[in-house]
């Protein structure tokens, strides 16, 4: 079974995000080839005793967790730490949890979206008596590499809903990783390939149609995490009043 992301061109994440921001659901790693948004939940229930360790137990057998949480005296609050070795899927939960607490839900982003997909699928087909002999694999590429489409039989295809409703869900709850997959389709439908770089391109050329100047905007990924990202009100303001009047004429 391999992740196959070559669709675009392989960058987990924009260079200005921080380490935290890489560290959280919100930040979760970017590919052509997403599955979960590109996080495993991870569940944390308190031991019956303070002497009984809690149990961490992860929606799907991918991470590699070291529990450091204690199970404390009932009547406090929860309180858990995650930490990742960085550019690996290793995370350490500390911190402490209370006797007769309820459950605790993380959110904790993987490092490689396209593996992760394929250890799912993986997941889903030793379930059901299917012999896998390979471990899941990925498959990626890198800037400057052409794309090839992949040869083989399709038997199976999933339809996506249609753009309006991405984006409305999108806006709605902040979902930065699909902000930035929707960057890189603009780039791979207007530039001819997909890549943080391309997307920029693409929203470039769209601001100049609205007579953007280079001091009222700056971009540097497409969700809006990076710290350098600035836009000022009045060219929102002149996009919304343009797009407007197109659609009323």
């Amino acid at each position: 079974v391999i992740g196959d992301d070559r669709l675009y061109v392989w960058e987990p994440s924009p260079p200005s995000w921080t380490a935290d921001d890489r560290e959280n659901g919100y930040g979760a790693a970017v590919s052509a080839l997403s599955y979960n948004d590109n996080i495993v939940t991870v569940r944390v229930t308190a031991g019956r005793r303070t002497d009984e360790a809690p149990i961490i137990r992860p929606a799907l057998e991918y991470l590699t967790i070291q529990n450091f949480v204690r199970t404390v005296a009932a009547g406090g609050t929860a309180q858990l730490v995650t930490k990742r070795d960085p550019g690996t899927d290793q995370w350490m939960i500390s911190g402490s949890i209370p006797v007769g607490s309820a459950p605790i839900t993380l959110e904790l982003p993987v490092s490689d979206p396209a593996r992760y997909a394929a250890a799912a699928l993986y997941d889903a087909l030793t379930r059901r008596g299917v012999a896998v002999r390979v471990r899941p694999l990925a498959r990626h590429r890198n800037a400057g590499e052409p794309f090839v489409v992949p040869e083989g039989r399709e038997v199976a295809s999933r339809v996506s809903p249609p753009l309006r409703q991405l984006v409305e869900t999108m806006l709605k709850v902040s979902q930065n990783l699909h902000a930035e997959l929707l960057l890189r389709e603009a780039g791979r439908i207007t530039e001819g390939d997909a890549s943080n770089d391309s997307g920029l391109r693409a929203l470039g050329n769209f601001l100049k149609e609205h007579r953007a100047t280079e001091q009222e905007w700056r971009a540097e990924d497409g969700s809006g995490l990076a710290r350098n990202d600035l836009v000022t009100p009045r060219l929102i303001l002149r996009v919304l009043e343009d797009e407007y009047k197109a659609r009323s004429e």
